[in-house]
C-alpha cells in the first residue's frame, strides 16, 4: 500500500465480504484487521479460514497479502515497545550510579595517594612559593581549597551517604 487510495481499496475488497462485520487498515503498518459477523462464526468457519480466503481475495486484487502469525498483534508490540523503553530507562539509571561510583573511586584513590606522598615526605600541594608568579599563587590555593575539602570527614561522610543511597 503506498497511498491513501491504496488503503481504501484494501478496506473495501475486505468490507466487501459477506462475513466481515467491519474492517481497519493501517497504511504505516501494512496490516488490515477484520471483525468478523457472528453469522459467520456460527456456521462454523473457523476464522483461521475466513482470514486466508480474503489474503487470497487481497492478493488476486493486487495487494499482497497473508494471514498474519499469531501473537504477532498491535497489544504484543505495545508490550514490546513499553519493555524497550523501561529497558533503557533502567540502564540510564545504571549508567548513572556506576558514573556516580567511578567518582567516587576516583576520589578516594586521589586522597589515598595525597597520604601515600606525604608519608613518603613528599608534601604535595604544601610549601612556600613566594617567588612564583601571582596566577600560580592563586592556582595553587585553589589546589589546596579542593584538597582541603576533600580531606574534610564530613565531605567524605556525606560523599559515601550519597553512594549508598535511599536503599
Amino acid at each position: 500500500m503506498m497511498c491513501g487510495a491504496c488503503v481504501s481499496r484494501v478496506k473495501s475488497v475486505l468490507s466487501a465480504d459477506e462475513r466481515v462485520e467491519s474492517a481497519v487498515v493501517n497504511m504505516l503498518t501494512e496490516t488490515g484487521a477484520v471483525k468478523l459477523k457472528p453469522e459467520a462464526l456460527l456456521e462454523g468457519e473457523m476464522s483461521g479460514s475466513v482470514a486466508e480466503s480474503l489474503a487470497k481475495r487481497l492478493s488476486e486484487c493486487g495487494f499482497e497479502a497473508k494471514k498474519r502469525v499469531s501473537g504477532s498483534g498491535v497489544a504484543e508490540n505495545v508490550k514490546m515497545w513499553e519493555d524497550m523503553i523501561k529497558k533503557k530507562e533502567l540502564i540510564v539509571k545504571s549508567r548513572n550510579s556506576v558514573l556516580f561510583a567511578w567518582t567516587l573511586v576516583a576520589l578516594c584513590c586521589g586522597s589515598h595517594a595525597f597520604h601515600i606522598l606525604h608519608s613518603l615526605g613528599i608534601h604535595a600541594g604544601h610549601g612556600n612559593h613566594t617567588n612564583t608568579l601571582t596566577c600560580m599563587q592563586c592556582t595553587h590555593d585553589n589546589a589546596m581549597f579542593v584538597s582541603e575539602v576533600l580531606h574534610s570527614s564530613y565531605v567524605k561522610g556525606g560523599l559515601a551517604l550519597g553512594a549508598l543511597g535511599p536503599g
